[in-house]
């Protein structure tokens, strides 16, 4: 089967992350760990249909006024900001999976989903 739209986006936005923190952070399996933990705390809960806002819809970037790549929560909470975006969740879970199984196999870590 072919890697699905959003699967291979996950999947390149990932890239990207890796090759970023892999130039620039020290500690890099202590940041992905802070990094991981955050985005875990995504909603995948659905809305029932003409639900205007529900509990897994969060503004994960209220409070930021600009971005610190050095803090790992921070990232993670654009992450989950993009997914947040998109129209259905489970198009969102897959891209967020994409995205994670990425990054493990980049860092050579183990899943945890």
């Amino acid at each position: 089967m072919d890697e699905g739209r959003f699967t291979k986006l996950g999947r390149f936005e990932a890239e990207l992350l890796c090759f970023a923190i892999s130039k620039t952070i020290e500690k890099k399996e202590e940041y992905i760990s802070r990094f991981i933990k955050e985005l875990s705390t995504y909603s995948e809960k659905p809305k029932k249909k003409g639900e205007g806002i529900n509990s897994g819809c969060v503004w994960e970037l209220n409070g930021l006024k600009t971005l610190n790549f050095y803090n790992p929560e921070e990232v993670a909470r654009v992450v989950k900001e993009r997914l947040h975006t998109k129209y259905q969740k489970h198009s969102s879970k897959n891209e967020k999976e994409s995205f994670l199984r990425q990054i493990y196999d980049f860092f050579n870590l183990n899943p945890t989903f």
